[in-house]
């Protein structure tokens, strides 16, 4: 796990300001000071600072917000990026108590402090959990010849972030549509996105999932941990063994076979997970990449 990360101030501003809250907060930490960017490359369960991301996913979200500004854009306001399976527990806990209570709005006499009107995934189904997501201001979103906020120059930037790497999950630029300020950086797991979305429904969660047991972020499912990372390797080295379920069936079996590991280490997988994860690693089936997150 990475030690706490120390707040300085910020050598300049050129890519965004870091914010501490909820989505659209304020555009600083509580101090008034920005974490050094050496300081959010890293996953954590508990930032010190409120603030961590993949080190690709950081990497690429510099290299963004330099390109935004080098043509035109003003600084992107970061509102949210890591979140602790605690955190996307309680928010999800949030969101559920005002989708049951039929969606009201602060003025509602059914409205209860605590309610999140903005739709939360759940716990071990985000990609914020494994720091692969961030959220941004979208109404403060503005470059040169757009209105601020409008669809239009959030298309540009969605343009801009695919050349980055990162993707949208709506389907289309609508800058007052929920989760219209989320873009996720899914590195090696965008392909297999693209590959269970026609098999499952909730394909992005299975994903979400992947990232998590990659980067050692899973909160909920503490026994099967090692088996969901087996299967997240396997899925980024092409031998998609369906879902991220953490338990060592026909089809995990079936895709170690295809990867080519040992008869002994096939038939034996269910009972010996360690043993599978030492295969996959010493050969290099999956990405050893996302291991440094």
């Amino acid at each position: 796990m990475a030690g706490p990360a120390v707040v300085v101030p910020y050598p300049h501003e050129l890519h965004t300001s870091f914010v501490r809250g909820g989505l659209h907060g304020g555009t600083r930490t509580r101090t008034g000071e920005i974490p050094h960017i050496d300081d959010v490359l890293r996953v954590s369960h508990a930032p010190s600072v409120g603030w961590a991301g993949s080190r690709a996913t950081v990497a690429a979200w510099v290299e963004l917000s330099e390109a935004w500004v080098a043509d035109g854009g003003e600084p992107i306001r970061l509102t949210h990026t890591i979140r602790t399976g605690a955190a996307a527990t309680g928010m999800r806990a949030g969101w559920e108590r005002w989708v049951e209570a039929g969606r009201p709005g602060p003025e509602d006499p059914r409205w209860r402090r605590g309610m999140r009107m903005a739709y939360v995934a759940p716990p071990d189904g985000t990609h914020h959990q494994w720091g692969a997501a961030v959220d941004f201001d979208v109404k403060a979103l503005s470059a040169d010849g757009f209105d601020r906020g409008s669809d239009e120059v959030l298309m540009k930037l969605w343009d801009m972030a695919d050349a980055h790497g990162f993707s949208p999950v709506i389907g289309h630029p609508i800058a007052d549509q929920s989760e219209s300020w989320h873009l996720d950086h899914m590195g090696p797991l965008r392909l297999v996105y693209v590959e269970l979305r026609s098999m499952y429904r909730n394909a992005y969660n299975e994903v979400a999932r992947m990232g998590c047991a990659l980067a050692g972020t899973l909160h909920d499912d503490t026994d099967n941990r090692m088996a969901r990372y087996v299967q997240a390797r396997l899925a980024i080295g092409g031998f998609v063994p369906g879902r991220c379920d953490g338990i060592i069936g026909p089809k995990t079996r079936a895709s170690l076979k295809e990867a080519g590991a040992p008869p002994a280490v096939v038939d034996k997988a269910r009972q010996n997970v360690p043993a599978v994860r030492a295969w996959l690693k010493a050969s290099g089936i999956g990405s050893a990449e996302m291991e440094s997150l």
